[in-house]
């Protein structure tokens, strides 16, 4: 800091530069680079009752892509939703299995581990262990080297637990050979997916805006729209962003 403090100097005493460039080039070298955070992915997943006149099937779409599914709603067997390692990836997956066909439905999202994957991680470690962790951190004052250190530590407990559990795959290994799968742009999407699927799947009602956006029972809209109520599966076409 002397010799940058002593190298303007120098070159204002020698008038090799105006006053107003080296304030200039003092302020280059001393201002802190400011980067935007980044924006959150948006959330697109849309339901559409009635689209087909048969109302015993439904219909699988993702923005975008040639990608589209369609089966008989009476023939859905179960749904599930699960998360894995392969390699340096973390895998979201939700699975369809129809009666009679011998090919499994396979939507998934496929991502680098970011941060939010260790929290997310960790949120669920700390739930599932929290009588064997007491779930508490020690009362220091929040914000404190103390506090953070802490947290750090636990978040790396739990989430060595946590991935601990996950099944590890590498396809196409360790996949089945008659499988249709098509990948997602975000987990967000994906599990707002699996939500709408399965609460139609077990006969529990979503409520829907005029965009086909799930939205509260008790929500109306600024024209005075009330959201229109659906419990089943068939005749619905889910968009998938």
């Amino acid at each position: 800091m002397r010799t940058l403090s002593s190298g303007f100097a120098r070159l204002r005493s020698a008038a090799f530069l105006p006053r107003a460039a080296l304030a200039a080039l003092a302020f280059f070298v001393v201002a802190p680079v400011v980067v935007p955070p980044l924006a959150a992915p948006l959330q697109a997943a849309k339901v559409r009752p009635r689209t087909y006149p048969n109302q015993g099937v439904f219909g699988i779409q993702v923005t975008g892509t040639a990608f589209e599914f369609y089966g008989r709603a009476d023939h859905v067997l179960s749904i599930s939703f699960q998360e894995y390692t392969t390699g340096p990836l973390f895998v979201s997956e939700v699975t369809i299995d129809m009666s009679g066909s011998n090919q499994l439905l396979r939507l998934y999202n496929a991502r680098p581990v970011s941060e939010q994957d260790v929290r997310t991680q960790a949120d669920n470690a700390a739930a599932a262990t929290s009588d064997a962790t007491s779930g508490a951190v020690s009362p220091t004052v929040p914000g404190s080297p103390a506090v953070v250190s802490e947290l750090d530590q636990k978040v790396q407990d739990n989430y060595a637990r946590a991935t601990a559990a996950l099944v590890v795959k590498t396809y196409p290994q360790t996949t089945h050979a008659k499988t249709v799968e098509f990948s997602v742009s975000s987990r967000e999407e994906l599990q707002s997916f699996f939500r709408n699927f399965k609460d139609l799947y077990v006969s529990r009602p979503l409520y829907l805006d005029g965009t086909g956006k799930v939205v509260a029972a008790n929500t109306t809209a600024a024209n005075g729209q009330q959201p229109q109520p659906i419990n089943r599966i068939g005749g619905v076409l889910f968009v998938i962003e």
